[in-house]
Parts: C-alpha cells; structure tokens; sequence
C-alpha cells in the first residue's frame, strides 16, 4: 500500500501484521489485480466509503423488494447477491490502493457485510435453511466484526 501520511501507514501496517499470512497474500495479490480499476473508479469520484455505502443502499433496496414487494425471484435474489458481492470485492482495494484506507470504511464494510448476512440468512430461512446454522452465520460475521474492530482499533 502506497501511503503519504506516516500514522496512516503505521495504523494499516500493525493491522496487517495480525492476520495470517494467507490473508496477507490474498489482500496484495487482489490489490495488484485489481490496482488500475481501482485507481480509474476513484478517478471518477467513487472513493471506497461510497462504494461501500452503494453496497448498503443495494442490500435495502434488496430487503425493501422482497420483504415489502413480495418480489420472490431467483434472477432477483441472484442479481442484488451479484451486486453487493462486487462492492465487496472493489471497496478495500480501493482504499488501499488510494491511500483511503479510514476506520468508517472498514467498519462500514463489515456492518454491510452483517446486514447482508442477516439478510440473506433470513432469506434461507424462508426457503427450509435450518434455523442453528443461520444463526452460527450470525454469531461468525459478528465475532469477525468484533475482531476488526478490536485488531484495528488496538484494544
């Protein structure tokens, strides 16, 4: 990660440091992927944090159709999964490949990624998934939050 501001820098590389090593090689060779399209998007003014709040918007707009319209797809279900998913994929590297990596972003990502998991897990139970393994969903996304937090805030 290209960094001009040293706390920044300092904050991203402590992060870094306590995750595994496949974690590691899975961050820097997506970044590297994905490095010019990253670069283009924040060209034209999509930062990670809107990205991110695209992907919250879209996961509502998911909620709204199918809980509120009655919409009950495949197509459409696949379709806002297809979505969100590639918010999820695009905002970090776009962060890091920017230099905008900010504590809102990645607690935006992860609070999304909750949301979706909740989400899509009640969607699961609509169609016969068993209620323990949707809630073991649950409890893993949120003690995945709480360890972001905690590694990156350094409690």
């Amino acid at each position: 990660m290209r960094c001009r501001d040293p706390g920044k820098k300092r904050r991203w590389e402590k992060w870094l440091e306590k995750q595994d090593p496949f974690t590691q090689s899975e961050i820097e060779k997506r970044d590297e992927f994905l490095r010019g399209f990253s670069l283009f998007l924040h060209s034209l003014g999509l930062s990670a944090n809107r990205i991110t709040l695209l992907g919250g918007i879209l996961t509502f707009i998911w909620f709204f159709g199918y809980s509120i319209l009655d919409v009950d797809k495949l197509l459409f279900h696949v379709g806002f999964v297809a979505l969100i998913s590639l918010t999820d994929i695009l905002d970090g590297s776009v962060a890091r490949n920017n230099d905008n990596v900010t504590l809102r972003g990645i607690l935006g990502d992860h609070f999304r990624d909750l949301g979706f998991s909740l989400y899509a897990g009640w969607i699961g139970l609509s169609y016969g998934l068993p209620v323990p393994l949707y809630l073991s969903f649950i409890a893993i996304e949120a003690i995945i939050l709480y360890f972001k937090w905690h590694s990156f805030l350094g409690f």
